[in-house]
């Protein structure tokens, strides 16, 4: 049997706060184009992460990439949520890279 399916990784976040998930995969991805969003369920309303340039390291054979959320973006989030990563290579072929499931904390007031 063949699969191709994302990495399953599930985020947690407090709401108001700026969120940074620093990634780094394998190869040269650095002329893909990366996007990532956040939904209340699938095809629901979605969120769009800022996507950084992508840094190959061919010393390393990595390329590293960050994805964020604005204090903005996260302050009306409450509960949970599915969020997906993917990429479109030089080809024009898109794939989802890394996908999960998303908690949201209540915003801790002191």
């Amino acid at each position: 049997m063949y699969e191709q399916k994302p990495g399953k990784l599930d985020l947690t976040l407090v709401a108001g706060d700026d969120f940074a998930l620093p990634l780094t995969i394998t190869g040269d991805r650095s002329a893909y184009t990366f996007t990532a969003n956040l939904e209340p369920t699938p095809g629901g309303t979605s969120v769009s992460f800022t996507a950084g340039s992508a840094t190959y390291s061919a010393g390393t054979g990595l390329t590293s990439l960050t994805l964020t959320l604005t204090s903005t973006q996260t302050d009306p989030l409450t509960g949970s949520y599915v969020w997906a990563a993917r990429w479109t290579d030089g080809s024009s072929k898109l794939r989802t890279f890394l996908a999960g499931d998303v908690r949201v904390q209540s915003e801790v007031v002191g």
